[in-house]
């Protein structure tokens, strides 16, 4: 089965798992566009989901994984079955996301290393039921590690 990976950071992760399920990115949007929540078939990390720091009077600078999952604590990766999702082509024509935005994405994507064609996304909160694997990474050196379901589930649920 093909997977397609939600990536985040494990400072979000107990929320992440407090709540049940991936909720979409409603930030920075349009006020016509369907928010959605993001994934990626990239095999080992989104370049557009490292973050960007500001450096005190000066620049703003992205993030390298390295640097994020320092400052985070982590990285975490959730994935769903790949037809679940929809294609960043399916997500222009039925999000209402402009051209001008759309095109935005793409460039800034490009800028970092991301290739739109591995973009994918499900509009609606993604309830963990429809997780296939949970991975966490605390460094480059260990890679993508297996949690098990049962650690996430019954953290969902409060026990």
């Amino acid at each position: 089965m093909e997977i397609a990976w939600h990536y985040t950071f494990a400072h979000k992760w107990a929320s992440i798992c407090r709540d049940g399920f991936l909720c979409p990115a409603y930030g920075g949007i349009e006020p016509t566009e369907k928010a959605a929540v993001w994934f990626s078939t990239h095999p080992t990390f989104e370049p557009t989901a490292t973050k960007d720091a500001i450096i005190p009077h000066g620049p703003r600078i992205r993030l390298t994984l390295a640097q994020c999952m320092e400052a985070t604590g982590g990285a975490i990766r959730i994935g769903v079955p790949l037809e679940l999702t929809l294609s960043f082509l399916q997500y222009r024509k039925r999000s209402g996301v402009s051209r001008k935005e759309a095109n935005r994405l793409v460039t800034v994507g490009r800028s970092i290393g991301a290739d739109c064609g591995q973009w994918r996304v499900i509009f609606g909160n993604v309830e963990s039921m429809f997780w296939t694997s949970v991975q966490r990474m605390d460094s480059l050196e260990s890679g993508w590690q297996e949690i098990e379901k049962e650690t996430y589930v019954d953290e969902a649920v409060g026990h």
